[in-house]
């Protein structure tokens, strides 16, 4: 079993529930707990002499989701457009549009053909 694999089975909970306490998001949640490991598995001599590792973890979640939250309010700056709209994250527009609600999801899709710099997404993956 890899040191990757171990944290997982040991903290992937824990980071779980701290992480959905954090931003009230499963998806949100998941993404944030992938970019956690995928950061890991890039860089695992970041592990080296850590002393708690679970405390270690849920910094580093911690860490994310500020990020996460800066970034969705630099997201809602640019677009000048209402909180509910910009704040709406993409995967739960993409969640609406297959369940059939088209009227927000007509608005976000304007809102991103008006400027599409500003809803500009790195393709930088996990590998």
């Amino acid at each position: 079993m890899s040191t990757l694999e171990r944290l997982y089975d040991a903290h992937a909970q824990a980071m779980f529930a701290f992480t959905l306490e954090l931003t009230r998001d499963e998806a949100d949640t998941a993404d944030i707990l992938q970019a956690v490991f995928c950061h890991l598995a890039k860089r695992p001599s970041l592990l080296r002499g850590i002393r708690n590792e679970r405390a270690f973890l849920l910094r580093m979640v911690d860490s994310r989701v500020i990020d996460s939250t800066r970034r969705r309010k630099v997201r809602l700056d640019h677009a000048n457009c209402s909180p509910d709209l910009a704040q709406v994250s993409p995967v739960k527009i993409m969640q609406r549009a297959m369940r059939g609600e088209r009227g927000l999801v007509n608005q976000y899709l304007e809102l991103m053909r008006s400027d599409p710099q500003k809803f500009a997404v790195s393709s930088a993956g996990c590998f």
